[in-house]
């Protein structure tokens, strides 16, 4: 305005063809763009001479950071931020103990989303692998936040946990891409590092990412309901297994697994044998109950809820799919009140479905495990 040698009331005018003066600056002036630069290269190219002018606000250059913050997030008249960035920004300003502008992005969330998320705030160890991946940006467009209670109910917290900080070794890897080791001396050392300690790796299959997470949650979801079948609901599955362990059966002293072997099925009435310890024979004990729900969950489909008359089953589950399903938790050493009911089921329809019509551990085609 001193340049224009302009007051303010000069800019206020009442004409129809309002005469604004122009602002022109120098060329060592600083003029800094806070947001919507993509708007200004689009007028640029699309604009017609003359008519390329829109409406700005201008700030003073000392501006309060918190204000000038504000304007950069600034979301009226656009697309609402995805669940992804919410979450990114709310854990980003918690960081930062900024707790107005972890608040401001919080009631950005609609619906029974911040329900969900204090369903998983009150997981310590699940919060903490995602704030991991908060190094990593451009994961967060995949984060769906209305599946979280769907996650948690899952009770599979350990595979869960392995799946996310899979994504962040992966992504790491990745970013190993960026580095210029004939360039840098610091990078060629830090490669070198990595190497050495075995830490870089091939990725075989899909690169796993949040979208790819949250998009397996629903295939989850129909594994573990076959799965506590044997379990129950309220119980960590992992965990489940180690108490239901039990190689001897206290009754009969009938032996369902020897000390020191480990059982493999290789077809759905064959198994191979080898050696493990008893933690070897829980973990693939469970790994094959968890394969076998893999080939037949088609056949086990979760339990119809008395109360619910709207939602039911597509199909009642097989007798004979759960009557086998508890027979390889028996003979694998699992047993436990809801494995033995299963096995009351009569064994003649056990019998009747052919062992060739799945196969006993994975599908065909390519793959890796």
């Amino acid at each position: 305005m001193q340049q224009l040698g302009k007051t303010a009331d000069a800019l206020l005018t009442n004409n129809e063809v309002p005469d604004y003066p122009l602002l022109e600056f120098l060329t060592s002036f600083h003029l800094e763009c806070l947001h919507s630069r993509h708007r200004i290269e689009a007028g640029c190219g699309f604009l017609d001479p003359g008519n390329d002018w829109w409406t700005v606000d201008l700030y003073l250059s000392d501006l309060n950071i918190n204000l000038k913050t504000c304007l950069i997030e600034e979301y009226s008249n656009e697309e609402k931020p995805s669940d992804g960035e919410i979450y990114y920004k709310m854990q980003r300003y918690h960081f930062l103990q900024n707790f107005s502008f972890e608040m401001r992005w919080k009631a950005l969330l609609r619906g029974k989303r911040q329900q969900y998320l204090l369903m998983l705030t009150r997981n310590e160890a699940m919060t903490a692998a995602f704030d991991d991946l908060l190094d990593i940006p451009g994961l967060w467009g995949g984060m769906k936040i209305t599946t979280l209670h769907k996650m948690m109910a899952l009770k599979c917290d350990t595979e869960l946990l392995h799946y996310l900080r899979r994504i962040k070794q992966v992504w790491s890897d990745l970013a190993l891409e960026l580095k210029a080791p004939r360039a840098s001396k610091a990078n060629a050392e830090f490669l070198h590092i990595r190497v050495c300690g075995g830490e870089v790796e091939c990725v075989e299959g899909l690169i796993p990412s949040l979208a790819t997470f949250f998009k397996d949650i629903g295939y989850l979801e129909r594994l573990t309901n076959c799965i506590k079948r044997l379990t129950g609901d309220n119980v960590q599955i992992s965990h489940a297994f180690k108490q239901l362990f039990s190689p001897v059966d206290q009754k009969d002293s009938r032996i369902r697994i020897t000390d020191g072997q480990a059982k493999i099925q290789v077809a759905e009435n064959a198994f191979v044998y080898g050696q493990g310890m008893r933690r070897d024979q829980v973990d693939l004990g469970y790994w094959q109950i968890t394969a076998y729900a893999m080939r037949h969950f088609a056949d086990m489909p979760k339990e119809p809820v008395k109360e619910d008359r709207v939602m039911q089953p597509a199909a009642m589950a097989d007798r004979a799919v759960l009557r086998r399903f508890a027979d390889l938790a028996d003979q694998l050493g699992f047993t436990g009140p809801r494995i033995k009911h299963l096995q009351q089921y009569p064994a003649a329809l056990a019998e009747q479905a052919p062992p060739s019509e799945h196969p006993p551990l994975i599908t065909s085609g390519s793959g890796w495990g």
